[in-house]
């Protein structure tokens, strides 16, 4: 992103910009801006007769994280539940989908399961900017005779 500014008034300025790191002098009037996270940026501008202040945000978007999936507990036996639990961050709209069999949880953060075997859960999470997967497995013991 590059941000631009017009300063009026009267000459010499100082110029100072904060992205919440502390003050820099810049000089110019414009700068090219990378910031990994979404940033506030205040450009203020000094001379003789005072100062001003002008903010500006630079929203970065992300690609879907899945922070965490977890299964709790991840070992059980015929007929007792499990929960699967997910923290995924990024740019929405996103679409959550849990395989197999359990399709879309976009509104959900976690869901209650009972396998009747081991199985593998694939959490997906889907939005414009891409796609990642993580999984879980689940161990259930057969019913002793």
């Amino acid at each position: 992103s590059i941000l631009n500014w017009e300063v009026s008034g009267t000459p010499p300025f100082v110029l100072m910009l904060d992205e919440g790191t502390g003050p820099t002098e810049v000089t110019g009037d414009s700068l090219e801006v990378s910031p990994l996270l979404t940033t506030t940026y205040t450009l203020n501008a000094m001379n003789d007769a005072g100062e001003d202040s002008k903010s500006v945000t630079v929203v970065v978007d992300k690609a879907p994280v899945i922070s965490s999936f977890s299964a709790t507990p991840e070992t059980l036996s015929v007929g007792e539940t499990s929960t699967l639990a997910w923290v995924v961050e990024g740019m929405l709209p996103m679409t959550l989908t849990l395989e197999p069999a359990l399709g879309d949880v976009s509104t959900l953060s976690q869901i209650e399961v009972m396998p009747e075997e081991s199985v593998t859960y694939t959490l997906t999470a889907t939005n414009v900017l891409g796609s990642t997967s993580s999984q879980v497995t689940l161990t259930v013991n057969p019913l002793e005779p």
